[in-house]
């Protein structure tokens, strides 16, 4: 049963890329496809790992294009996919050996599941361990999940490929965050599930896409949230209509660069982060939240054990 693993890169730290790479060919499973889609990396030393290494291995498709961002490149990895799975995996993660062997062994098992994850250790920018996720793992918690938080680790997740082709892949609206979009309508046709293990490991970055368009994503996060009620109303949506009535709503006041502050920390980027809180504090209306955020800091810098209380969100 061939899996596709599909990876998107653009200019990859290469020795984040390479650590990916090994995880994924060094799986206790081997019938694969490793499809990397590089969206018009201009780093010369990124695109020397992706040539070093696609010529390496015989599982290897490089397909290179223009810069169109992740969205375009995860569709068009999904329209290339000759897989009867396609494997998500990020180009700065990395996955356990036994990652796929358990995820195809509970499909063949559950075969209304469509959509399955699994739970991830968290790790700070130079790979040291925090903490790991404690996602939804029955189709019924992850249905209920959704209206408060994705309940996927985008990484972590392999799908039935005829089913996403169905679904059209990613919302092309979408340049971040499309992940959240394209698993709630999944999971509105076919059940989705997390294994408990946490099989993936999720790096945080100082520069990471999730740090670079906050603002972004949070649009983007409630877009999905109106597209779903426009779906449950209407049994189909528009992407117009929920920009539409985003716009008019109310907008809530948060502060998107004190929220930078927590991710740049948890990147182990500690001083980045104090001065981005402290910039917060100094500027203006969000100050509360600063400060909030601030104290958490410190805290978890004197007591990094509690890292999972202080940060992590109930999924369930």
């Amino acid at each position: 049963m061939l899996v596709t693993v599909l990876i998107a890169v653009y200019n990859e730290h290469p020795p984040f890329l390479d650590m990916a790479l090994r995880s994924v060919l060094n799986q206790s499973y081997q019938d694969l496809e490793v499809l990397l889609i590089d969206d018009g990396s201009t780093n010369e030393a990124t695109i020397a790992c992706l040539a070093r290494v696609s010529a390496s291995d015989s599982r290897i498709r490089l397909i290179r294009q223009e810069n169109r961002g992740l969205t375009q490149s995860l569709n068009r990895g999904i329209l290339e996919s000759r897989g009867q799975f396609i494997c998500r995996q990020d180009s700065d993660d990395w996955s356990d050996p036994e990652r796929i062997t358990k995820q195809l062994r509970f499909l063949v098992q559950n075969p209304t599941v469509g959509l399955l994850g699994s739970n991830a250790t968290l790790h700070n920018e130079n790979g040291t361990p925090l903490w790991s996720t404690n996602l939804p793992i029955s189709p019924d918690e992850i249905r209920n999940a959704f209206q408060r938080s994705n309940p996927f680790c985008h990484g972590s997740v392999i799908f039935h490929a005829d089913w996403a082709k169905e679904l059209g892949g990613y919302r092309s609206e979408f340049s971040c965050s499309q992940d959240y979009d394209f698993f709630w309508r999944f999971c509105e046709h076919h059940d989705g599930a997390n294994l408990p293990e946490p099989l993936y490991h999720y790096r945080y970055k100082h520069d990471s896409i999730s740090a670079r368009k906050l603002d972004e994503q949070m649009r983007a996060t409630h877009l999905t949230r109106l597209l779903a009620q426009i779906r449950k109303k209407k049994g189909t949506d528009s992407f117009e209509e929920a920009v539409a009535m985003l716009d008019a709503e109310k907008p809530v006041s948060r502060s998107c660069e004190s929220r930078k502050g927590d991710l740049v920390l948890l990147s182990g980027h500690t001083w980045k982060a104090f001065a981005i809180y402290g910039k917060v504090i100094a500027e203006g209306p969000h100050r509360a939240d600063a400060i909030t955020r601030l104290l958490r800091a410190c805290l978890f810098r004197i007591f990094p054990k509690f890292g999972p209380t202080l940060f992590q969100r109930r999924s369930r």
